[in-house]
């Protein structure tokens, strides 16, 4: 979660975050109270779970590959 934030707040990957949080919110892993946290992580940052641009971004998330993705994130924000 505080990974989509990042990306969200501190890059130009706005729609990516939110498809990171979309992956995040349909993972079979995914309980109430991650969603909760979710919802807050949205709030934090000014976005309303409800608008359209918000829902669509995060949409993209449910076909996001979890291996896929954690290797992309690796390569772009990880150490070398």
């Amino acid at each position: 979660m505080q990974s989509a934030r990042i990306i969200l707040t501190e890059s130009e990957l706005d729609e990516y975050g939110l498809a990171l949080l979309g992956l995040v919110a349909n993972h079979p892993a995914s309980n109430f109270d991650t969603r909760q946290a979710l919802l807050g992580a949205l709030a934090d940052l000014g976005l309303d779970p409800n608008d359209p641009q918000v829902l669509t971004g995060m949409e993209k998330g449910k076909s996001l590959d979890v291996a896929q993705t954690v290797n992309k994130l690796l390569a772009t924000f990880g150490e070398e």
